[in-house]
């Protein structure tokens, strides 16, 4: 019967989102981030908060029993270098392979501070049809370790009110110092116009 596991995968994204942390406390505007946009708009790779606004930390734990189950949505927000996809057919060019948490879906440069209009629609439109595939499942957004992109995606899209989402800090680092396998992940295609 189709509705068991929707049923166990709802279960264990209900348990894993009640032990997050609470976000409602969280300072908007830590050292670091911009005053006027709200978000760090340069030097990407340095410490980051404890939180993001709008979206809880998820621990390691959670993550992993939700990826093991297909509970949650994995968004590997990880930049290629500051590269654009190619204008005519949307790809990415990846210098080199880039490992992320199996089942991730990468969008690349989706965390930056101030991100052009082309970007935010290729964020909402992904996001839009991986909520689409698997309602009701937690966003968990993520990079590596002291990656401010992560936090900066994780607050805008809270901001943009999507619900559910849930900022894993660590994400690459930590899943690979836990002796995790990571898989080769390809970058979505940008729409062209």
């Amino acid at each position: 019967m189709k509705t068991a596991p929707v049923t166990i995968v709802t279960a264990l994204s209900l348990a894993a989102l009640a032990s997050t942390a609470n976000a409602t406390e969280c300072n908007p505007m830590p050292d670091g981030v911009d005053p006027d946009a709200g978000y760090r708009i340069g030097h990407y790779s340095a410490p980051v908060p404890e939180c993001a606004p709008g979206a809880p930390v998820i621990a390691y734990a959670d993550v992993k029993a939700l990826a093991a189950s297909g509970g949650a949505i994995l968004l590997d927000v990880t930049p290629i270098d500051g590269s654009d996809p190619d204008p005519f057919d949307g790809t990415w060019a990846v210098p080199q392979p880039h490992e992320t948490i199996p089942g991730a879906t990468w969008l690349p440069e989706t965390g930056r501070g101030k991100p052009e209009p082309w970007l935010e629609k290729y964020l909402r439109s992904n996001l839009d049809r991986l909520i689409a595939e698997k309602p009701g499942l937690p966003v968990i957004v993520f990079c590596r370790v002291d990656c401010w992109g992560s936090w900066n995606a994780a607050k805008r899209l809270a901001a943009w009110d999507y619900k559910n989402i849930r900022w894993y800090p660590r994400g690459i680092d930590d899943w690979r110092d836990s002796n995790l396998p990571l898989e080769i992940g390809d970058p979505v295609p940008a729409e062209v116009e």
